[in-house]
């Protein structure tokens, strides 16, 4: 990112992806089939339960980062005109895999905090004599709140799987510091990157 628009950032991209897109196209594609497969399953085997959704949302989210970090490995191989097949996507359960779930276990956490607002009972309103009008407006402020704290976290920690590939040697809390380094100054211009690739995003979902 250093010294590097958006703009740039993007017209890199494309120019290194030149050739690839058909072959982009068919592994973004199983990841997206490997993706709602293993969320339908997992929805299918959950029960009711505060504790049981707790633990099948951690589940997912762990058995999902495998596939996240397989295919940025296939992204990353071929930005650099190196070979690529089907088993990258299974590349984290033979190198280190204890660092990833590790990694992925930080990220959750602060994905789930987000919900803890949610499931402020209605009988607190009750006890705090709180209309039930005030009690989602402290709902929504909550989430809202914790919603920002997610955002910067995910930025400060975004880093993370691209290091463990290129530097398999480190250990998770180098993994963690460094990234947190690296983004410390670049907050801002990876949010407006995120902001400008959404709308292409939201284009590949509607057009299939």
């Amino acid at each position: 990112m250093n010294g590097k628009s958006v703009g740039l950032l993007k017209a890199l991209t494309r120019e290194q992806l030149l050739g690839n897109y058909s072959k982009l196209s068919v592994y973004v594609s199983l990841y997206i089939l490997i993706y709602f497969t293993l969320s339908e399953l997992l929805l299918m085997v959950s029960v009711s339960g505060l504790l049981v959704s707790v633990l099948v949302s951690l589940v997912q989210a762990l058995l999902i980062s495998i596939f996240d970090v397989g295919l940025i490995r296939i992204c990353m191989r071929l930005t650099r005109g190196q070979e690529i097949n089907i088993k990258e996507f299974f590349y984290v359960l033979k190198h280190d895999p204890d660092k990833v779930i590790i990694v992925c276990f930080v990220m959750w956490l602060f994905m789930t905090l987000i919900q803890l607002p949610l499931l402020i009972p209605e009988s607190f309103a009750e006890g705090a004599r709180l209309g039930k009008g005030a009690v989602i407006l402290v709902k929504c402020v909550l989430v809202s709140a914790f919603l920002i704290i997610y955002i910067f976290a995910n930025i400060l920690l975004s880093q993370c799987y691209y290091l463990y590939l290129d530097h398999p040697e480190y250990t998770v809390t180098q993994i963690l510091k460094l990234s947190i380094s690296v983004m410390k100054d670049h907050k801002i211009k990876y949010f407006y990157l995120m902001i400008n690739v959404f709308g292409m995003g939201c284009l590949t979902v509607l057009t299939l």
